[in-house]
């Protein structure tokens, strides 16, 4: 909440009392240092100028008068808080009165008065009112913080109270307070490790009050953390030529935490290629390794990136496998994983891993990849099925030849049949004697 210094002009026709800032409306500051000036004019009845203070009842605290004939540079007190100087009495009394203003000031009154001593007699009355600011200046609010190598930045808004002092960086863990004056701070980067430090900021006004901070920032000054959902998987660009294989690899960003924004990621792989270290931006967390050979086993590995270098390698094995069925060929895989938390040169090759080519003939996973092609096989299947079918036939038409007359519709007596078994064929048959 803002109060404000007022003027009250009671009679200002023979006193001119003009606070140092021409009595503005601005508020007084705690601990400020205020200057007023009052002026009489001796042209008429006035002859001397008085300084009056007056508390929050009205009750006089006290008071100082100069005459005239005073010399200059005379000084006086009202109180223990007031001080006056006479500064001027050509053609004019002229005299400053100086406080501190403190709390228990506030809303006091100070008088500067015009008086004719000799009837005795106010000719007039000039004043102003003493009224600071009780309000406690809030919290300036933090912006993100900035991050590199070797330093970070924290700033904050503005406050735009006049009575601002300055503000108060506090860095909690190691229980650091910086006092400044600007509306950010530079400070180096604590050596690489997993503590949390909070950074906050409040401002203090001239009286050294402040609110604490109800916001603030919090970072790690570590590498990134390992990723997550880590896959690596044999794909084919182009369905039409099964010669072209990738290792499509994914992988989700770390979990979140306060360790400083991902920059890129960083793939380690050793398929045959001139950069066997590929680097992405963020956020992207997919990307397709061409050229891989089937027949071949290859390891491929994945780390985050930060401005505090490269965290742990998530890596896992790929075997490059076919499975032929038709005329398709399918994919096999098989992997395993492993996190290393290491964090190596992104110019040096991963983990010296090498291709390692499969030359047995043995079929992988069971299914062979040597021999003829497929369609001969299926060709040899088909007609030796057909084969097998026709000869099927061939037994049956003989078959019913031999053993049935009824081929023709006729049905065949059964001698050893009973009389009343064959009813249902329309007659009785004896048996064959």
């Amino acid at each position: 909440m803002k109060l404000f210094l007022t003027v009250m002009f009671l009679s200002c026709s023979l006193v001119k009392c003009t606070p140092e800032f021409n009595c503005p409306t601005s508020p007084l500051c705690i601990n400020e240092t205020v200057t007023y000036q009052c002026r009489v004019d001796t042209t008429g009845s006035a002859n001397t100028l008085q300084w009056r203070v007056l508390n929050t009842t009205g009750g006089i605290l006290g008071d100082t008068s100069y005459a005239s004939s005073a010399s200059e540079g005379s000084m006086g007190s009202i109180g223990t808080q007031f001080t006056t100087n006479l500064t001027s009495t050509s053609g004019a009394i002229v005299s400053d009165i100086t406080f501190t203003a403190t709390m228990d000031i506030n809303n006091y009154t100070v008088q500067c008065r015009a008086l004719d001593t000799n009837t005795p007699a106010l000719v007039g009355t000039d004043m102003c009112s003493i009224i600071l600011i009780e309000g406690i200046l809030p919290a300036p609010i933090p912006n993100e913080l900035m991050i590199d190598l070797n330093s970070f930045t924290f700033s904050w808004s503005p406050s735009t109270s006049p009575c601002l002092s300055h503000y108060n960086v506090n860095v909690t863990s190691i229980e650091y307070t910086i006092s400044t004056t600007d509306t950010s701070l530079s400070l180096p980067v604590p050596s690489t490790n997993d503590t949390e430090y909070s950074i906050s900021v409040v401002a203090v006004d001239t009286g050294g009050r402040y609110m604490s901070s109800k916001e603030m920032r919090k970072f790690i000054p570590d590498v990134p953390q390992s990723v997550t959902n880590f896959a690596v998987n044999q794909t084919y660009p182009d369905h039409d030529d099964d010669t072209a294989v990738n290792i499509t690899v994914s992988w989700n960003k770390p979990p979140s935490s306060s360790r400083p924004n991902i920059s890129s990621y960083i793939i380690y792989h050793n398929v045959t290629d001139p950069d066997t270290n590929i680097t992405i931006p963020a956020p992207t967390t997919t990307y397709n390794i061409p050229d891989a050979t089937v027949g071949s086993v290859y390891t491929v590995g994945v780390a985050a990136v930060n401005v505090l270098e490269t965290g742990p390698i998530v890596s896992a094995t790929i075997s490059i496998v076919s499975i032929v069925v038709s005329t398709t060929i399918m994919t096999g895989l098989s992997s395993s994983m492993t996190v290393t938390p290491s964090s190596p040169s992104p110019s040096s090759s991963f983990m010296g891993a090498t291709v390692t080519p499969i030359t047995s003939s043995t079929p992988t996973n069971g299914t062979s990849t040597g021999g003829l092609d497929s369609t001969v096989y299926i060709g040899i299947g088909a007609g030796v099925a057909v084969i097998v079918i026709v000869i099927l036939i061939i037994l049956i038409i003989v078959g019913c030849l031999i053993w049935y007359k009824p081929c023709k519709g006729e049905k065949v007596q059964d001698p050893y049949l009973r009389a009343s078994e064959n009813i249902a064929y329309g007659k009785a048959i004896k048996p064959v004697e």
